[in-house]
């Protein structure tokens, strides 16, 4: 930490006293003693840091108060600190001052040795303050021992022998000159001469010895707790000081504190070099924080990003530990996973809400913690702190104070990303919405003390207090009585004139009077800070006017010190209607306010000159603004209450505070609220908590134990300015009073309640309050049941369930409108063409049918487990969901309706569902009924978590509660419950009281098979069509199905259906029960948003209506006609910065399915994709991304088909009974994920079971797959009916394009030809007749706008035509190394080089590459010899330790990140491509065996090896990772003889299917891969991974690459210091230059005797043409020739 950011921290003060809060006054430094922080013992308050001399952690031992430092004289221990002019210290520079320790040191036997001293470093012994043991080392007294100015105290003792082997405390006093010393709290009896004054030439500290021309005088024993003041302490806080050891009222956070965003107004880093720069479409807005100020984010696009330049600040790779701190409230949880704070994703720590939770969870490096916060949604500010502490293996996770979950050791990991507030940077699109306050960084684990400090029991401190920073003057005016009132930060003190009163005040407790007569204060003749355009100021003071409104001076002046005006005339004041200026030559000005009203009571005011803009604030709102532009040169005096000759002011004045800067609006709003202008946290307010509805607001006072205590009748309120009558009632410290409001307030109104408390000590204190309503619903009372439908206690549970018990991953893919239907039986299985079975009914033989079952709670957990709010970790058990397994054995694929009627009163319910995955819940005339009001839910996957959601209830009665509950893989849960005086509670839970009681319906019979579902008897709707929500809308039309009841009726002449606001012409029909109301626009449904209104009545006369919304998308609006053939290809869209593998976050996600990121096609069913269906595709294209394949599949026969899919991460496959997409069904899904063509059995979720398909016929189909990390691909293959049911195999080839055809759909854009490949790529042997070569599948388009270049040369070319195929050839022409090609066609452009290069010699070893890093002139670059490629050196350095003995290695052994980056170079390992056989050969020595690759070819991995990894094993993986038949051989190598601390040689060979490593000239492993060595290498990493990650920890050398397969005698050849199969070597200081691309400048005068002087860079040349020829012109610059010589045109070359 710098000086300069340690003394922006000055006010965090570690020593601020209970007893007396004066204590902080005049702290100059403080010693806690209680680590050490780098190199040094770290001061806390002003950043005099104590360097150390020959001490360390083992020197930290158990102290007086916490640690101390043990000093030993035999080790020469010291810790000292030489001042800078400008200093504070050494101390004695002040006539006043204190010295505090506490020491224990047995004096006896130590003659004359220092504990606290004063001296010059310069070798002058004279000047010196000593403290230490008696010069003789006889007793246990202290040793004052002074000299330099007179008189010399020389070699004086003690009465009290504090040396004693015991602590004691020693405190030295010295005021006005006068000195004093005390032992244990009490006055010694010592006499200790007067300092004379005058300067004393001091510089320097120290503590256990003492610092001249060199140490000395070193003491042994404990010390701890050295403070100074910069004045005397009195009597009283001596013994304060000593009674208490160091009080405790606030703890040091500064140690190690690397970050802090107060945000009060802006967005700097008040610790570090951290400022935020705000991101989003929209301004940050700022709002009431914790502590003054926070940042309100839109949970849109609005986020916090720290410098990019820093991020490695925030990566804590060193081992220590960090700790994350900050205030936070949900204002809406607009995302599933939303970020609070972040580095990044995996092992990169972060704070966040995760997939759709209720609360957040932090990751320290060892993943997310197990627990979490707890439901936080509930509109108040909260505090969390996330530490990471690797040297105790743990992550602890606090919420609220509570320690709330731990995690286990910690393995960080780093990224290049900066550190985001409010958003992911490794996950974008996951911003929060709602405040974020006082975010503190550190780099160690802070303690449980300093959390609790923080959190304060709810009240808060702030990590640093930024007010006391630039304080030039502050007047409490607490003295009482006297003729000063004084600058406690300052030395002008105020002198009191004609009368000034001191009044003790109700409210303000001691405050100024003035009179309005004659009465002021005189603080100084200069004491205003100047008003320029240049400097800041803030003035801040408490006022109570009996005046009104005039021009009388409460605070500044009017005239000058001596009573007149200046010349030209200046002054500034603050009056009770403006505050006015006036400058010299430039007239005045002012900023306007409301003028002050007669004895309305206290105000603040705060006037804030920030550049040349000034702004008032009124009790902590900014009021009024001006510019202004003139200057006042002279400074200015200060009075209070009315200036020296006249205007004076009637009325009181309290606690004003003059800055030399410019307070934000967070830190006025902190003055204004009660926070101490010197920086502390003042006199702690009331803990006020305001729980706010829809129909009015409760408050709770806490009383604070070292603030206020409320008094109850004297608490008031106004409610949105609106004063309030309240009746307050008190109880056990805690005081509560509520409203409630004449209606319903509207959800997502903000209001706003301003609470004053007046406490028992009759002060009074103003908390502001704010809510904002949340979404809530007002039950319908037409939706109650009757009285009679009462059945018995419970809650009626329906399971259902279709899974593997017939061939079903699921059919609902975790969607809320596909569990309506699977809970009603979907419909026919299409392998069968019967309808399902509910594998949840153990009696279900015929049809599909239900099992209901009552139960006392809803709390169910697939396995009984531990999951969600109700296990046994809190008293509950977790009981097994009904009849799950069923008799498929499977616990996926599950729908579960849970119905009852729930007893409700008037008033407002909080209910919630905690579920794995999905649910709705509704309350409606009937459970059955889709009309029923829509409570809350959760559409898609997601582990156990809350949904929350608040209804009002207008009527009491029995209202029919339904919620639909679904699964679709792995774990299943699901908890029904309600909050109780704020605590979750499950309904119908017997055993507490309060609970929300629930029944079934009357007539039920549980536990046997039926067809019925739980009725009410009233008419209700059963389908809608398309689903309330529903985003991938496929059919046409608009249709509501409605069943009539046993006790109501549709009247079906009142349907009416209008759409998008307009009545259509609405079919209706009835079949039986049934009544459809139906319509059919002609053309469908057009693309985009639609809303829907429907309504009937019943037939006892109530009207049922309901709107709903959907969005029929483009994707699936075809544009010509369905392809009767296939076209070869299909169409692919995909959607980025999306994160989680669940198919639901991209359903979700507001660009899917209309705003593809990429919208292109594919000539095979697989994606990404190499573009050769016989090539694997690279292993990780991008990360946190999902895409959509769609099209239509033309089966060759007729007959069964076996589908099966290859996904990672996650995927669903649909296929329809015909061409249109509405009759798509699903028939896969991958929930986990699998490799690259790693098809799995049939009994899989990825392996469909058998389809019957229609040789001839079209059929739509669409694949649905999500990434999150690591590799990504999916691949959709088949099995023929003339495989005779033999699904395909692992590495089976997908569907090729002779099978499909695309959606054209009305969002993709206009066709193109497709590139289907082109020629050459990578690398190609130079040959004469070259030819490039492009093939297409021209989708009947014509090939228009042909042009070809060759390295920025024009080539001819033709074009060929095929049917359906096109392709373009052209000449490449003589040819050599880097290549560029560009071919345009039909608008677009194809650009890519290759690499040129001989023709390979058979039987020749072929080196491709080799770097030997044996030139060391260039830190920054290596070259290779066979080409010249360079490599760019990533922290790692050369070094003259080297397998050979000479030359020199790359040394990467000190750095994470370090490499050699190859770009271009890289293209050289396609030449071994070419012809799919490499050897690598490289020496390596380890100095530790991390997780590491030695080198990293991309794309995909295609050439890698781990040196070993962790476990010991090497890896050699080709063509991606990391499948054993395909991509990789690997083996334990720590048992095979080598020391990986030494020198070792390795080869790693692929050789077509073969692969070998060798080490040492040893065969290590062999193996076999089939995967073909890719042909687009474009990067190589040496001695690291992808992107310069895990790399090496130690050195390489000589790594050489060859286009051949070494044999055994190569091998042994190099290990044994051969070089002949290396090439010859290049002179690399010819490649190593810097090539000057600045332009050459010309200029050209002509001059008055007709010559010309030209003036140029280089060489200049001459042309008479500007199309040449060029020739030389010898001369130098500037060259002057005749007139008759110029030509008419010259240039400049060099």
């Amino acid at each position: 930490m710098t000086k300069k950011t340690q003394m922006m921290l000055v006010f965090i003060f570690a020593l601020l006293c209970n007893a007396n809060a004066q204590l902080r006054d005049g702290l100059v430094a403080y010693w806690p003693l209680d680590g050490i922080s780098g190199e040094t013992a770290p001061d806390v308050v002003g950043g005099y840091n104590m360097e150390l001399t020959n001490m360390d952690d083992s020197n930290v031992v158990e102290g007086k108060v916490g640690n101390a430092f043990s000093f030993s004289s035999g080790d020469q221990t010291l810790l000292s600190r030489t001042h800078e002019e400008g200093d504070d210290l050494p101390i004695n520079k002040h006539e006043s001052f204190t010295v505090s320790f506490w020491a224990k040191i047995q004096g006896n036997g130590q003659n004359d040795l220092r504990v606290f001293s004063e001296s010059n470093t310069g070798g002058n012994n004279t000047p010196l303050f000593n403290l230490g043991t008696r010069n003789n080392g006889s007793d246990g007294t202290v040793d004052i021992y002074i000299r330099g100015i007179g008189p010399t105290v020389g070699h004086i003792f003690t009465e009290a022998e504090p040396f004693d082997d015991e602590w004691s405390h020693v405190v030295f006093v010295q005021e006005d000159l006068e000195r004093k010393i005390y032992v244990d709290g009490e006055l010694d009896s010592l006499e200790i001469a007067a300092r004379a004054e005058g300067d004393w030439d001091l510089n320097a500290t120290s503590i256990g010895g003492i610092i001249r021309g060199s140490a000395s005088h070193w003491v042994t024993g404990l010390i701890d707790e050295v403070a100074l003041w910069k004045r005397a302490l009195s009597e009283s806080e001596v013994s304060d000081l000593n009674a208490n050891g160091v009080p405790q009222d606030q703890v040091p956070l500064i140690p190690d504190l690397i970050a802090y965003w107060p945000f009060d107004g802006d967005l700097s880093d008040k610790a570090g070099n951290n400022d935020g720069e705000a991101q989003g479409t929209d301004d940050i807005s700022y709002d009431d924080g914790q502590f003054g100020q926070g940042i309100d984010l839109d949970g849109v696009d609005q986020f916090i990003q720290t410098p990019v330049e820093n991020e490695e600040v925030f990566d804590f790779q060193d081992g220590t530990g960090f700790s994350i701190s900050a205030w936070y409230r949900v204002d809406e949880f607009t995302k599933s996973w939303q970020a609070l704070i972040a580095k990044g994703e995996g092992n990169r720590w972060r704070i966040h809400r995760r997939g759709g939770e209720g609360q957040l969870t932090g990751n320290g490096g060892s993943g997310d913690v197990a627990g979490a916060t707890g439901d936080i949604n509930d509109g108040e500010i909260h505090h969390l702190v996330l530490v990471s502490d690797p040297e105790n293996e743990q992550v602890r996770f606090y919420s609220d104070g509570e320690l709330v979950s731990e995690g286990g050791a910690p393995a960080i990991q780093s990224n290049d990303n900066p550190m985001m507030i409010g958003e992911n940077p490794d996950a974008r699109g996951r911003t929060w919405g709602g405040l974020i306050d006082d975010v503190g960084v550190w780099n160690r684990p802070i303690t449980e003390e300093e959390i609790a400090y923080m959190y304060n029991e709810g009240n808060g401190r702030e990590i640093v207090s930024t007010l006391g920073i630039d304080l030039a003057g502050y007047w409490p005016m607490d003295e009482g009585s006297g003729n000063v009132a004084a600058d406690t930060t300052g030395s002008n003190d105020a002198q009191l004139y004609n009368e000034v009163e001191w009044v003790d005040d109700g409210e303000r407790g001691s405050v100024l009077s003035f009179n309005g007569a004659d009465a002021y204060a005189d603080a100084g003749a200069e004491t205003i800070p100047q008003m320029t355009q240049d400097n800041d100021f803030t003035w801040s003071m408490w006022s109570y006017d009996r005046a009104g409104g005039n021009n009388n001076v409460v605070l500044g002046n009017r005239y000058g010190p001596e009573g007149g005006d200046f010349s030209p005339r200046e002054f500034i004041k603050f009056t009770p209607r403006q505050f006015e200026f006036h400058y010299a030559g430039g007239g005045g000005g002012n900023v306007d306010f409301d003028d002050f009203q007669p004895d309305e009571g206290w105000f603040h005011h705060a006037t804030v000159k920030s550049g040349n803009t000034l702004t008032y604030y009124r009790n902590g709102e900014a009021i009024n603004t001006r510019e202004f532009d003139g200057e006042l040169n002279n400074p200015q005096p200060l009075y209070f209450g009315g200036d020296k000759t006249n205007e004076n002011w009637n009325g009181m004045l309290d606690d004003v505070a003059i800055w030399t800067r410019a307070l934000s609006a967070g830190e006025v709003k902190k003055i204004f609220g009660g926070a101490s202008v010197t920086g502390g946290a003042g006199k702690p307010k009331p803990r006020a908590k305001l729980a706010g509805s829809m129909s009015g607001f409760s408050v709770e006072l806490t009383d604070d134990e070292e603030g206020s205590t409320v008094d109850a009748a004297g608490v008031s309120a106004t409610f949105d300015g609106v004063a309030l009558e309240v009746t307050a009632a008190k109880a056990d410290g805690v005081t509560t009073f509520s409203y409630e409001t004449p209606g319903l307030l509207e959800a997502g109104t903000e209001h706003f309640v301003v609470i004053t408390v007046k406490d028992t000590e009759g002060a009074t204190h103003t908390i502001e309050k704010s809510f904002k309503v949340k979404p809530y619903t007002v039950v319908d009372a037409g939706s109650r049941a009757g009285d009679s439908l009462k059945g018995e206690s419970g809650i009626v549970a329906n399971i259902t369930q279709i899974s593997t018990g017939q061939n079903i991953g699921n059919l609902h893919g975790n969607n809320i409108a596909n569990a309506e239907k699977a809970l009603i039986g979907w419909g026919n299985d299409p392998e069968t063409e019967e309808a399902y079975l509910n594998e949840a009914d153990p009696d279900s033989f015929e049809g599909w049918s239900y099992y209901p079952v009552l139960v006392p709670v809803v709390n169910f957990d697939q396995d009984g487990g531990v999951q969600g709010n109700f296990n046994s970790n809190n008293g509950y058990d977790d009981e097994y969901i009904p009849n799950i397994p069923g008799w498929g054995d499977s616990t996926d694929g599950i729908v579960g309706e849970f119905t009852a009627l729930l007893e409700l009163k008037k008033g407002a319910y909080k209910l919630g569902v905690n579920s794995d995955d999905g649910f709705k819940a509704t309350i409606g005339a009937n459970f059955t009924d889709l009309l029923a009001q829509e409570l809350g839910g959760f559409n898609g996957g997601r582990g156990a978590s809350d949904t929350t959601f608040t209804i009002y209830v207008q009527e009491d009665g029995l209202y029919p509660y339904r919620v639909l509950w679904y699964e679709g893989g792995g774990g299943a849960n699901v908890e029904l419950f309600s909050y109780v005086d704020g605590e979750k509670v499950l309904i119908n839970d017997p055993d507490v009281d309060g609970s929300i009681k629930a029944y079934s319906l009357d007539g039920i019979t549980f536990e046997e098979t039926t067809t019925d579902r739980v009725d009410t008897g009233r008419a209700s709707v059963i389908s809608l069509s398309p689903a309330s929500g529903d985003k991938l809308v496929k059919s046409g039309s608009i249709e509501l199905v409605a069943k009539n009841g046993s006790a109501t009726t549709v009247d079906q002449a009142s349907a009416v259906i209008s759409l998008n606001g307009e009545a259509v012409d609405a079919k209706v029909s009835k079949d039986g029960d049934i009544v459809t109301i139906s319509y059919a626009p002609e053309g469908g449904l057009p693309v985009g948003s639609h809303t829907v209104s429907a309504s009937f009545k019943e037939s006892n006369g109530l009207e049922r209506s309901a709107s709903w919304s959907f969005y029929v998308p483009g994707v699936y609006s075809l544009v010509g006609e369905v392809p009767s053939e296939a076209e070869g290809f299909i169409s692919v869209r995909e959607y980025h910065g999306i994160g989680t593998t669940a198919i639901s976050t991209l359903m979700a996600d507001a660009d899917f399915p209309d705003n593809p990121n990429v919208n292109t096609i594919a000539t095979y069913f697989e994606w990404p994709q190499s573009g050769d269906i016989n090539v694997n595709p690279a292993g990780n294209v991008r990360d946190n991304y999902g895409w959509h394949l769609s099209g239509f599949i033309h089966p060759p026969e007729t007959g069964e088909y076996i589908f099966s899919v290859a996904t990672d991460d996650n995927s669903q496959l649909w296929l329809s009974t015909d061409e249109d997409p509405a009759n798509a069904v699903q028939i896969t899904n991958e929930s986990q994920w699998q490799g690259v063509r790693n098809y799995q059995p049939m009994s899989d979720e990825t392996t469909s079971a058998p389809v019957l398909l229609e040789a001839g016929k079209t059929y739509f189909i669409e694949c649905f797959a999500k990434e999150g990390g690591g590799g990504d691909n999916m691949a959709v293959a088949w099995s023929l009916p003339s495989d005779e049911g033999m699904e395909a195999e692992a590495g089976a080839l997908p569907i090729s394009g002779d099978y499909l055809s695309p959606f054209t759909s009305a969002i993709d854009p206009e066709p193109t030809p497709l590139l289907l490949g082109k020629s050459p790529e990578g690398a190609s042997p130079i040959a004469a007749g070259g030819k490039i070569e492009l093939n297409f599948l021209n989708r009947g388009l014509e090939m228009t706008g042909v042009a070809v270049t060759v390295n920025g040369n024009a080539v001819s070319s033709s074009v060929a035509v095929d049917g359906k195929s096109s392709s373009i050839t052209a000449d490449l022409g003589d040819v050599s190394g880097k290549t560029d090609i560009s071919v345009t066609y039909n608008g677009v452009t194809e650009e890519w080089s290759y690499l040129a290069h001989e023709p390979l010699v058979d039987g020749a070893a072929n080196p491709i590459l080799y770097f030997d890093f044996d030139y060391t002139e260039n830190s920054a670059k290596t070259w290779e010899h066979v080409f010249g490629y360079s490599g760019a050196i990533s922290n790692a350095e050369y070094s003259d330790d080297t397998p050979t003995g000479s030359g020199s290695s790359i040394d990467l052994t000190d750095n994470a990140n370090g490499n050699v980056f190859v770009s271009d170079g890289a293209a050289a390992l396609n030449i071994a491509s070419g012809i799919n056989e490499v050897s690598v050969s490289f020496w390596q020595k380890n100095s530790s065996t991390p997780s590491t690759s030695s080198f990293w070819a991309d794309p995909g991995r295609a050439l890698q090896a781990h040196v070993p990894w962790s476990n010991g094993n090497i890896y050699w993986d080709t063509a991606g990772c990391c499948n054993g038949g395909t991509q990789r051989i690997n083996a334990d190598a720590n048992d095979f003889g080598q020391d990986w601390t030494e020198w070792n040689h390795y080869v790693f060979i692929k050789s077509e299917d073969y692969k070998e490593i060798w080490i040492n000239g040893e065969l290590f492993l062999d193996g076999e891969n089939t995967g073909p060595l890719p042909t687009n290498i474009n990067k190589l990493w040496i001695g690291a991974g992808g992107n310069g990650g895990n790399s090496l920890r130690g050195k390489m050398d000589d790594f050489a690459v060859f286009a051949s397969t070494l044999d055994e005698d190569q091998i042994l050849s190099i290990y044994e210091g051969g070089t002949d199969l290396y090439p010859a070597k290049r002179d690399i200081s010819a490649l190593d230059v810097t090539v000057d691309l600045t332009p050459p400048s010309i200029s050209v005068v002509r001059n008055a005797d007709g010559t010309v002087t030209v003036t140029f860079d280089g060489t200049l040349q001459t042309a008479p043409t500007v199309n040449g020829p060029w020739s030389d012109v010898d001369g130098n610059s500037p060259l002057t020739i005749p007139s008759s010589d110029a030509a008419a045109f010259g240039r400049a070359k060099k």
